[in-house]
């Protein structure tokens, strides 16, 4: 049990025990008598299992630290081989099952997706310290010394009588009495209220407070998050892409280079070597030379027509010289 534990644990004790001293009648003693058996029965379902946990969380946090120290480079598997980590039977258990949970995932080869948080949480302290119940604590406190209050009065006023002037004498003192039982019920409910609403309040945080450190400490030093493991392997995996990628393209960039020249090689031989370029020159020689003799005969031709064409030129026509001779000028006289 840490200091504050049992500085709060004193402090109701203390009260109780003065507000008893001083009760002024037996029915403020069993009003306040039912109000302690209340705070005893929260300290011991609720209060005390909230500092037991919190023990529990402090001595994971010791074996880390010697686990650290017995191998850095393995704590998980100096872990595994401790019998108990956080000194509690019910904690142990659900640990256990997380550890079994991930050296399956490990001898798999994948990632863990649990994590310690899905097993230690709040929800298993609500559980087991019945923190339903104990946040009803303060009230019914208070409420039991709203019932005294009344029932002081009640007391006080069916005593009450007016016949003789020694009854009424008597009736006030009797309503006296428990008005003082009224207030004092009052006033030590909501003394027990207080102390026990600050006690709570101040260890259920230390608690949530002290879970948050053990997680800090667990992911930094044992096993990481599910979620910076798949972030992690994310990044990686992405990394790879953008490394095949880069590869790829040195591959195309470097080939598209090796292509060029090889075109270029390619026309160069296709134009020296080809039997098609070779036969299509040598079909345009003779095409030259077909239409150079073409060409050649065609003036022969011409040259022939013009040379008969001057010969008939001088001479008349065979029908001009056939033609008779008309009558001469002295046979028609």
């Amino acid at each position: 049990m840490d200091r504050e534990g049992i500085t709060g644990t004193l402090l109701l004790a203390i009260s109780a025990a003065v507000l008893l001293m001083y009760s002024p009648d037996l029915l403020t003693t069993g009003i306040i008598v039912v109000m302690c058996v209340l705070l005893l029965t929260a300290y011991i379902i609720g209060l005390f299992p909230v500092m037991q946990y919190l023990r529990g969380l402090r001595l994971s946090q010791r074996n880390m630290e010697k686990a650290a120290k017995v191998d850095a480079q393995n704590i998980w598997v100096v872990i595994r081989k401790m019998d108990t980590f956080f000194g509690r039977q019910d904690m142990d258990d659900v640990f256990r099952e997380y550890c079994i949970q991930v050296d399956e995932a490990y001898r798999k080869g994948e990632i863990p997706t649990e994590d310690v948080e899905d097993y230690l949480n709040d929800s298993l302290f609500y559980h087991h310290t019945q923190r339903g119940v104990m946040q009803q604590v303060p009230g019914t406190l208070t409420g039991l010394g709203i019932l005294g209050t009344f029932l002081g009065l009640l007391v006080g006023l069916r005593s009450l009588g007016f016949s003789s002037e020694t009854s009424t004498i008597e009736s006030i003192q009797t309503l006296l009495s428990g008005v003082r039982t009224a207030f004092y019920t009052s006033v030590a409910g909501v003394i027990f209220s207080i102390i026990f609403t600050i006690f709570y309040s101040r260890l259920w945080g230390r608690l949530e407070a002290e879970l948050d450190r053990f997680y800090a400490a667990f992911h930094r030093n044992v096993v990481q998050s599910s979620e910076v493991l798949l972030r992690e392997q994310q990044l990686r995996h992405q990394r790879g892409l953008a490394m095949r990628l880069d590869r790829i393209v040195e591959i195309l960039e470097a080939r598209s280079r090796d292509g060029g020249k090889e075109s270029g090689n390619f026309s160069e031989s296709a134009s020296a070597n080809s039997p098609v370029s070779e036969s299509a020159s040598a079909d345009s020689s003779v095409s030259e030379r077909a239409s150079a003799d073409f060409s050649a005969s065609d003036a022969t031709v011409h040259g022939e027509k013009s040379d008969k064409n001057e010969s008939h030129g001088p001479s008349e026509s065979p029908q001009q010289t056939e033609q008779p001779a008309g009558p001469e000028e002295g046979e028609l006289l």
